[in-house]
């Protein structure tokens, strides 16, 4: 009797988990099918978009070619970069106050970093020597640069970074 239960409980279970799995399954391939319809949607609209004109009236023709990096993959991927302030523990000794440093790290395969404008270039900057020295900087994934900054991180409500894969704003940071 207690073998016929154990058998029959373990099967039950073992049913359960089946079911659940496939859900899982069947979460996923939606989720999927959802990402594949944005793609191609964000094609559609790329292909049937005007291109632009300068002043005389030609078409402004400032495509840079992003070597082989998918335009499609990095929309798929999301943003290829991101932006952290962590202390310099050096600066900071020197100065005697709080001084910080702006790190980008690569999440994608290969992406140059050319340029950094804090604030829209207004009250605080990347210091000289950090941008003559790192800018500009081309990254594998996982790697980052980091330049010195010249003001409080409080007070940094934007930071702009381009790149050859395109320009990034950033406007949402955690404030500590």
């Amino acid at each position: 009797m207690i073998k016929k239960s154990l058998c029959w409980g373990l099967m039950a279970t073992s049913l359960y988990f089946v079911w659940g799995c496939s859900e899982f399954k069947n979460e996923q391939a939606a989720g999927a099918e959802t990402a594949q319809a944005e793609v191609e949607d964000a094609m559609t609209a790329a292909s049937e978009a005007e291109p632009s004109t300068d002043a005389d009236g030609e078409v402004n023709n400032n495509y840079e070619d992003a070597g082989d990096v998918s335009p499609i993959e990095q929309l798929v991927e999301g943003v290829p970069i991101d932006v952290t302030f962590p202390v310099n523990t050096s600066m900071s000794q020197i100065h005697d106050r709080l001084a910080y440093d702006i790190v980008i790290q690569s999440k994608v395969d290969s992406i140059v970093i050319n340029n950094v404008t804090i604030n829209r270039g207004n009250n605080c900057n990347i210091n000289d020597y950090s941008r003559d020295k790192y800018l500009p900087a081309n990254l594998k994934f996982g790697r980052y640069t980091r330049l010195s900054i010249d003001c409080d991180v409080n007070y940094i409500r934007e930071v702009e970074v381009e790149t050859n894969l395109g320009n990034y704003k950033f406007d949402q940071f955690v404030q500590r």
